[in-house]
């Protein structure tokens, strides 16, 4: 069960309450957040696996480039950009859930959600959650995983240093800034990964 279900149905037999709804939203993101953890923690024993089957080779200096890392940069003008991304793609997900009876009728009775008359006249549901959905969270380590092959993931990177830790590569992988500024180059050390025991991929 998602971590904001219980939440959801109180706010749907209790009826609407500020706290309730920073609960709310906070464990829906919380949720989305592990999913994509778990997601580039797929995609990093896939990446490994490939590694000691001799598929990807390492460079001159014994390193391999896992992918690369974009993060919020006041210095460069992209303050927001993982961010405001991020925001964008939570709250999708989360107004598909909120435009829903019966809870949408509790979350309009708490003036948080707004009408869009022109998207009903598409056959599109005209009710969006006015607030920002983050509103509650700490973003403040937010970034965004690019593994080269595999899908893209929003993480926190002290998130990112712990799945890296526990794949046994604590002593293995470094942050290299990249030239233009905008982000970090992930690698891994190829004897860190190959001293590692075979990993057990999940069968889709």
């Amino acid at each position: 069960m998602k971590k904001y279900e219980n939440v959801k149905q109180d706010l749907i037999l209790n009826g609407y309450k500020n706290e309730k709804l920073n609960e709310f939203t906070n464990l829906f993101v919380e949720d989305y957040l592990e999913c994509e953890y778990e997601k580039l923690s797929e995609s990093l024993d896939k990446y490994i696996a490939a590694v000691q089957d001799g598929l990807v080779m390492p460079n001159m200096y014994n390193s391999l480039k896992f992918g690369e890392i974009v993060s919020d940069y006041e210095k460069n003008g992209s303050k927001s950009l993982v961010t405001s991304a991020f925001r964008n793609v939570v709250t999708n997900k989360f107004n598909q859930i909120v435009q829903r009876q019966p809870l949408l009728e509790v979350l309009k009775s708490g003036n948080v959600m707004g009408y869009q008359a022109d998207f009903e006249a598409y056959g599109i549901n005209p009710y969006y959650f006015s607030k920002d959905v983050l509103s509650s969270s700490d973003m403040s380590s937010l970034c965004s995983v690019h593994p080269f092959g595999y899908d893209f993931v929003f993480i926190r990177l002290s998130d990112l240093i712990t799945l890296l830790n526990d794949k046994g590569l604590e002593k293995g992988f470094l942050f290299v800034e990249k030239n233009d500024g905008m982000g970090f180059e992930l690698l891994i050390d190829y004897e860190a990964i190959m001293s590692l025991g075979s990993v057990k991929l999940k069968r889709v």
